[in-house]
């Protein structure tokens, strides 16, 4: 009887890859994971406060842009230590990671005040 049909034989066949165990995510990713956790919490507060008071929130648009915007920041830095790594100029990556913060910092102060001149 051939090893593979043996009972109890290992199932790894010789192209396979040994298991490496765990691969932490990409920093990219944990950024992009945040971003999503912090969307999560903004629609779970505008949708309780909607219910809670049977209106919802003019305004907000600003406060759902901030996190893509801070976030698309977060990975042009990410970016740019990737570049200064491989001995390439970071600078394209550092203005469009600037733009993003300014954007993000933007949108968020125009947002919160909008809606905190609704409550």
């Amino acid at each position: 009887m051939p090893d593979e049909l043996r009972p109890g034989a290992p199932e790894q066949t010789p192209e396979q890859e040994p298991d490496r165990g765990y691969v932490p995510a990409s920093p990219a990713k944990r950024v992009l994971a945040w971003m999503g956790v912090v969307y999560m919490v903004i629609l779970i507060a505008l949708s309780t406060y909607g219910l809670a008071t049977g209106s919802l929130i003019r305004g907000a648009a600003g406060i759902m842009l901030a996190p893509a915007c801070l976030a698309f920041a977060a990975i042009q830095i990410l970016k740019a230590r990737d570049l200064r790594r491989a001995g390439a100029s970071p600078a394209g990556a550092v203005v469009l990671a600037a733009v993003g913060v300014l954007a993000g910092l933007y949108f968020l102060a125009d947002g919160v005040a909008r809606v905190a001149a609704q409550l």
